[in-house]
């Protein structure tokens, strides 16, 4: 595996459990989040659902009487 392979390989897996961007951003040198996200945020595309699921019952809510 090529060292360039291996920087996106690493930052692939550091987004699947979940650490900050900010933080991934650093490992591979980058100068902004923009750089990071536009490289490897292609793992964040399938999460929707999956933060809809863990922000359910989050808040409560009680609908207004009138």
């Amino acid at each position: 595996m090529r060292v360039h392979a291996l920087r996106h390989s690493h930052a692939s897996l550091l987004i699947s459990i979940g650490e900050n961007p900010l933080i991934i951003k650093e490992y591979p040198g980058h100068e902004d989040i923009q750089t990071t996200l536009g490289t490897h945020g292609h793992p964040y595309s399938n999460n929707n659902f999956e933060t809809a699921q863990e922000l359910n019952g989050l808040v409560d809510f009680t609908p207004a009487d009138h």
